[in-house]
C-alpha cells in the first residue's frame, strides 16, 4: 500500500508541475486547490475562502471549514499581546502594575469585544480595584497613551467586526474585494491555457516548489475523500501510463488578501517581531501562532480562477469488466486530478474503455461556471516584511 500512496503523489508532483508551466504559475507560491470547487456564488463565501490559512502542502483537499481563519487568529492576539506601557502610567500605578499585568493575562477575546477594548477594560477593572485618586489619573494616562499599536489596533478591530456573528456582505467588510470583482470582470478577460501531462516523462521533481511536495487530505484517483485507503483500480491506474490534456477557455489570477477596517498590519508587526510583547502563562503563544506549525503562518494572498474546462486522461492500463463497472459508479463526481463536488451547470465526466479495456476520461464544464483552481500562499513573515517596506515607503 505504501507503493501505491507513493506512486499518487508522484502522479499528483507531476501535475501540479505541469499546471504551473502550463498556466504561467510560480511555484514558489502556488497551491493546488483539489476538487475543482465552483467559485462561491456569494460575497460572503468568497471572504470565508480568501480568509482560510492554508497548510504547508502543494495541494490541499478544499475543506474552508477545517481550516484556521485570519480573521480569528489576528482577533485573538489581542488577548495576548501586551501594550506599550509609559512610564507616566507605571508611575502612577506603581505596585498596582503588577496587578494590572496579572489581570491582563486573564482576560479573553470575548471580554475585549464586550467591553471594546483594553482603554474601556481598564476602565471598569481601575473602579473596581484602585483608589479612586489611583484609578482617575491613571484612566486619564491610559486614554492620553490609547494611541500606541496594540490599542488603536484593537479599537479598529472591535469597532469594524463582530467575533460572535458572520460577515453580512450589505453592511460589513471582511475584505475588499466582493464576487462580482471576479465573475463580473476579471476572469473574462482571462486568456485561454493548456497543460499536458504524460507520465513517462513529466517531471516529478518538486524540491525546489515552496512547499516541496505534500498533499493535505486523502483522495483516491476515482473519488474525493474517503477512509485511507487506496483501491486496487488506483494501484493499476498509477501503474499504468497516464496522460491528461487539459485546455481552460480562460485563466486569472485575481489578489484577494485586502482585510477591511479591522485589519491594522503595523500591530501584527509588532506581535511578530516582539520579543517581549507576549503575556506569559497563556496558552497563545509565539511558536504556536507563528512558528513552523503555528495558525498564523501562512496567508492566501490570491486566487487562481478558471473557467470553460476541457480536460481529456487516458490510461493505457487494461481493466476488467468487474473494474470498469466500478470505476463508473465511484467516478460520478469527476476523476483525478479534476474532481468536481457540484456536477451543474452543465458539468460533465463521461468514462469510456476501448476494446482492450484502456480508459479514456473527458471532463467538461461550459464557460460561465468558474471554479477555484488553486492559490497563492505567502509566509506571513514575508508578507510582514513587505507591509513594513511599504509603510516605509509611504512615509518618505
Amino acid at each position: 500500500m505504501a507503493q501505491v500512496d507513493k506512486a499518487v503523489a508522484t502522479l499528483q508532483d507531476m501535475w501540479y508541475l505541469a499546471v504551473v508551466d502550463g498556466l504561467g504559475l510560480d511555484k514558489s507560491s502556488f497551491m493546488l486547490l483539489q476538487a475543482g470547487v465552483q467559485l462561491p456564488y456569494t460575497t460572503g463565501d468568497l471572504w470565508q475562502l480568501v480568509d482560510s490559512i492554508p497548510p504547508k502542502a502543494l495541494t490541499t483537499v478544499l475543506s474552508t471549514g477545517a481550516l484556521n481563519s485570519f480573521y480569528q487568529d489576528y482577533g485573538s492576539l489581542f488577548s495576548v499581546i501586551i501594550a506599550p506601557v509609559s512610564d507616566d502610567f507605571k508611575r502612577v500605578m506603581n505596585d498596582y502594575l503588577a496587578d494590572w499585568m496579572d489581570y491582563k493575562k486573564t482576560v479573553t477575546v470575548k471580554d475585549l469585544q464586550d467591553a471594546g477594548g483594553w482603554p474601556a477594560l481598564f476602565d471598569f477593572w481601575a473602579h473596581q480595584n484602585l483608589p479612586d485618586n489611583i484609578a482617575t489619573s491613571a484612566i486619564s494616562i491610559m486614554n492620553k497613551d490609547n494611541n500606541n499599536i496594540v490599542n488603536s489596533a484593537s479599537q479598529k478591530y472591535y469597532a469594524n467586526s463582530n467575533v460572535n456573528q458572520p460577515f453580512d456582505p450589505k453592511k460589513d467588510t471582511l475584505y475588499k474585494i466582493n464576487i462580482t470583482d471576479i465573475v463580473g470582470g476579471a476572469i473574462a478577460h482571462g486568456p485561454t491555457k493548456s497543460v499536458h501531462l504524460d507520465s513517462n516523462t513529466s517531471s516529478s521533481d518538486v524540491s525546489t516548489t515552496w512547499a516541496k511536495g505534500g498533499v493535505s487530505g486523502f483522495f483516491d484517483i476515482f473519488s474525493l475523500g474517503g477512509g485511507g485507503s487506496y483501491s486496487k483500480t488506483t494501484s493499476k491506474f498509477t501503474s499504468s501510463e497516464v496522460t491528461i490534456d487539459a485546455t481552460f477557455q480562460h485563466v486569472v489570477t485575481v489578489e484577494t488578501f485586502k482585510p477591511g477596517d479591522w485589519y491594522n498590519s503595523g500591530f501584527l508587526n509588532y506581535a511578530y517581531k516582539g520579543e517581549n510583547v507576549w503575556s506569559t502563562g497563556n496558552p497563545l503563544t509565539w511558536a504556536n501562532t507563528f512558528g513552523p506549525n503555528g495558525d498564523l503562518v501562512r496567508i492566501i494572498e490570491g486566487l487562481v480562477v478558471v473557467d470553460g474546462i476541457e480536460i481529456t486522461i487516458t490510461s493505457d492500463a487494461s481493466y476488467s469488466e468487474e473494474e470498469q463497472k466500478e470505476i463508473r459508479s465511484q467516478a460520478s463526481g469527476g476523476i483525478w486530478p479534476f474532481f468536481s463536488a457540484n456536477a451543474s451547470g452543465g458539468y460533465n465526466s463521461d468514462v469510456s474503455f476501448n476494446d482492450q479495456g484502456k480508459m479514456i476520461v473527458k471532463t467538461s464544464s461550459p464557460v460561465g461556471n468558474p471554479a477555484v483552481f488553486g492559490a497563492n500562499v505567502r509566509d506571513i513573515s514575508a508578507y510582514l516584511s513587505t507591509q513594513a517596506v511599504n509603510v516605509a515607503a509611504m512615509v518618505k
